[in-house]
Order: structure tokens, then sequence, then C-alpha cells
């Protein structure tokens, strides 16, 4: 192994690289001035990304009888000799339900009373419709000549009636009366529309029992509005009614005419009842006034009078002169 030959170191003309050229100082290329060493910046940051828009709010549909769709609610058509249907939202009522609300009405002439009407909402082949098939009158409502209020023994009392007999039945809207207001909603009657029966299908009665007249609103554009409605001949009708079909303008009036008739009523009672207290109190001061003056008159006399008189003296009074004696023949 000692003797194998060794291969000559392969020379740089061999190679093709070359011999490096050695570089002395004096070679070097000249060097620059010194640069400042660049300064580290933050990248800038991105855009935020646009926010998603916040989804729209779906505006409520309007409460309107056009809304009622007949398929949610359950078929059923309607009564036999029922006329004057027509191909669209209507209103049903039984003759008894009207004769009731008319009973109601006609017993309490000079205040508002209320109640609450019951049925269902059906279809058939002309649309929807509901049909009034009863009616609970509103025990221990507040009621006044001009105004009614649903209290909550009202409410209590509807609620043990309609889980009692009406438990398949629903509320379809209310009813109360105008004692000789004619036909329309105040704008308290439109509240209690607003906030106890917002549906699209409920309704209200309105009641003259003074005038004998009707009507019942409905939903149109969220405003009750007066609306035709169909009554089914189950009883005979105990009182003749005008069923109005357009609500009475009010706007002209500063108020009802009920209510300028009861506001005079109160008026009157007021002013009565003042003019009894003013007489009253000057009978009361005329009497103080005139008592002292009345002692100080009469009360001297009145003493002078219970003094008992002292009667005169019948002894004969004694004789000064001697020559006057009483003789013998006296």
């Amino acid at each position: 192994a000692d003797d194998a030959p060794t291969a000559p170191a392969a020379t740089a003309a061999e190679t093709g690289l070359g011999s490096a050229p050695s570089i002395t100082p004096t070679d070097q290329p000249p060097t620059s001035p010194a640069e400042p060493a660049p300064v580290a910046t933050a990248a800038p940051e991105p855009a935020p990304a646009p926010a998603d828009p916040a989804p729209a709010i779906p505006t409520p549909a309007p409460r309107d009888i056009a809304n009622v769709r007949p398929e949610d609610h359950p078929r059923l058509n309607l009564p036999p000799n029922t006329p004057g249907r027509l191909d669209r939202f209507q209103v049903l009522v039984r003759q008894s339900v009207l004769n009731q609300i008319h009973r109601h009405g006609l017993a309490a002439q000079d205040i508002k009373i209320c109640g609450v009407l019951v049925g269902d909402v059906y279809h058939d082949a002309r649309g929807p419709y509901a049909y009034v098939e009863y009616a609970i009158e509103g025990n221990h409502a507040t009621g006044r000549s001009t105004q009614v209020t649903f209290t909550a023994d009202t409410w209590t009392h509807i609620q043990t009636i309609m889980e009692r007999d009406h438990g398949n039945r629903r509320i379809l809207g209310w009813y109360h009366t105008h004692p000789g207001f004619g036909i329309f909603l105040s704008e308290m009657d439109v509240f209690i529309c607003t906030n106890f029966f917002p549906e699209p299908w409920q309704i209200a009665l309105v009641y003259d029992p003074k005038a004998a007249e009707e009507g019942i609103f409905v939903w149109r554009n969220d405003r009750p509005e007066p609306d035709p409605f169909l009554v089914e001949p189950d009883d005979k009708p105990e009182q003749l009614t005008q069923i109005v079909n357009k609500a009475k303008d009010t706007s002209s009036q500063a108020m009802p005419s009920g209510d300028l008739s009861a506001l005079t009523t109160r008026l009157d009672a007021i002013e009565k009842r003042q003019r009894t207290l003013l007489t009253v109190l000057l009978l009361t001061l005329l009497i103080a006034i005139a008592w002292p003056l009345a002692a100080v008159v009469w009360l001297p006399e009145l003493l002078k009078g219970d003094r008992p008189s002292v009667p005169a003296s019948t002894t004969p009074a004694p004789l000064t002169d001697p020559t006057k004696r009483p003789s013998l023949l006296d």
C-alpha cells in the first residue's frame, strides 16, 4: 500500500478554476461614507373590513281585514238564510247576541256599558269571516255617561266565563253603548281597540239605545272603520235598529252632545250646591250678629218683667195733727 504511486496534485490550469488572486489593502475598492442604519417602521394596519349591515327590521303589516288569510282558519259554510255575503272578510252576528246587547244597553241608558264578543274566525268559498256567537257582559266595568273602562275585575269575570263556557272559542272584539251620542269611535275607544283588540280580525260594535242605531267597526289601514255586517236570524229581534255604515262626524264639535249635556248637568249641580252653602253661611252670620243685639235690647226687659211686684201697703199713715183724730162716727 505504501509503494502505490501518488497522483500529482491538479493544477489550476487543469481544474479551470484558476488561482484566487490575492487582494492587498491597496487593491480594495474605496468605501463610501457611512450610511445611516435603516429605521424599522411598523407596517400600516390594514383597513378594517366593512361591517355587515344590520338586518333590516321588517315593518309589521298594518292592521287590516285584507290581511286575514282564509287558509289560516277552518272552513265553515255560513248558516242558511244569511243574505248579503261578499267576496271578502265580513262579520256575521247572531240575532240572539244582538238581543242580549240591546237588553244590556236599554237597562242603563244614562251611562256607557261594555262587554266582549265571542266566537271564531272561519272561511268559506267567498273568503274569511268572523262569526259572533256569544256575548259576555262586562260586569264590574266602570261606566260613566261619556266613558267606560275595563277594570281588573271585569277581565277576571270575562276570563272565568270564557274558560267555563267557551273554551273552544276566542274573543273577537268588544261592544259598548253610546246613549244618545250616535255611532262613532272616540279617541279613547280607538285606544282600547289598539291595545286590547289589535288582531286584524277583531272588531268593535257600537250601540245607541236611545236612537236605536248600531254599527260594527273593522280594521282598515291601522284604523277602525265602519263596515256592513251580516245577521244570522237565529232569534226574533227584540228591538228594530238601524245599521249605520258611516260613522258620525264629530270633528266639527268641541265634544259630543252627550259629553256637553253631562258637563252642563254636572255644572248645574255644583252651582246649586254652592248656592245652598252660601245661604246657610249667610243665615249663620245673621244669627251670629243679631243674637248679641237681641240680648242687649230684650234681656233687661225680660229680667225686669221677671221681678215680683210689691203690693201697696193698706196700713194708714200716722196722723201728725192732733185735732184730726178719728171719731167714733167715722
